[in-house]
């Protein structure tokens, strides 16, 4: 990262780039470490606590595989008029859908399966969206949707302050 360059200034994508060359970088390094001192005749292998932590991120790099070709498989598929319709922006069906019920506190999951109740294409990958969303919203200074503790959130109308 440059000098002068904060991550809010960077896409998610150029900081996920940077984060696994890093990663890579540094697992090249350890293996290399570890085939120095073979060479000196001194055999060791990975203790517990790194093969654990490589193992997990296999784990999560096949998941992650998975979940992105079951994505690529539903949106290649043509949607026949039954199925629920995706949201132009979840960002904004959420705002939507939580300022038609002023005062009312939602989950994450409360707010995804009020979605789907509304044929919004909102199924278990989504879920961690609607739950982003809600948390980017409640940050902004000039958002009407406010977190409160345990996971929930309220939205208040401009000029209320009035929190649960």
């Amino acid at each position: 990262m440059g000098a002068g360059t904060s991550n809010s200034d960077r896409s998610s994508e150029a900081i996920v780039a940077d984060t696994e060359q890093d990663a890579a970088e540094l697992l090249t390094k350890i293996g290399r470490y570890y085939q120095a001192m073979y060479n000196l005749g001194d055999i060791r292998s990975p203790g517990p606590e790194l093969r654990a932590a490589c193992a997990k991120l296999l784990t999560v790099a096949d998941w992650l595989d998975t979940a992105r070709d079951e994505q690529l498989q539903e949106q290649a598929a043509p949607p026949p008029d039954s199925t629920p319709r995706q949201p132009a922006s979840l960002p904004q069906a959420v705002a939507d859908l939580l300022a038609e019920n002023p005062g009312q506190t939602w989950t994450p999951s409360g707010v995804a399966a009020a979605l789907q109740e509304r044929g919004l294409a909102v199924g278990a990958g989504y879920r961690h969206h609607v739950k982003v969303a809600l948390g980017r919203m409640a940050q902004r200074n000039d958002s009407n949707i406010h977190k409160l503790d345990r996971g929930k959130y309220l939205y208040s109308p401009a000029g209320e302050t009035t929190m649960r």
